[in-house]
């Protein structure tokens, strides 16, 4: 029986078109959202010409959230440690202030997902007031939307 392109034409969303024709050789095309293309290609033809197939993304809706953190090296040897008051038991450190801050974002990128709903962030002035001292930063990360 021949392969019929247009069983294999799908809706995955909102303006999201994938279309993808099997076997060695084949034709892969995909059209995502606003014409981001998405997907990864498995198999390989003869030669490494062909390709077998296509596993359409989904593409996931995200936010941006701000937490204030706390940047504290009192009694660390130099190092910071990194807190998030509206985020307990989230903790990140950096030999350095710069090193600090990059490390930060991936904390809460790793805690933010286990939360049914994403905590409220505290005003970065009553953070700053709570800890007075310390270095008080927003700290910005993109996870998935709720």
């Amino acid at each position: 029986m021949a392969h019929n392109p247009i069983d294999n034409l799908g809706l995955y969303g909102k303006g999201d078109l994938v279309k993808s024709l099997g076997g060695p050789g084949a034709v892969v095309a995909g059209l995502i959202g606003g014409g981001a293309v998405l997907g990864t290609v498995f198999g390989v033809g003869a030669m490494g010409l062909g390709i077998w197939g296509l596993h359409a993304l989904k593409k996931h809706s995200t936010a941006t959230l701000m937490y204030p953190a706390v940047f504290d090296n009192a009694d660390n040897d130099g190092q910071y440690t990194v807190t998030f008051p509206d985020v307990p038991d989230t903790v990140s450190q950096g030999a350095t202030l710069e090193e600090a801050l990059t490390a930060a974002p991936n904390a809460l990128a790793v805690a933010l997902p286990d939360y049914v709903e994403y905590p409220t962030p505290s005003s970065f002035e009553e953070v700053k007031t709570a800890n007075p001292g310390l270095i008080v930063q927003m700290v910005s990360v993109t996870v998935p939307a709720k």
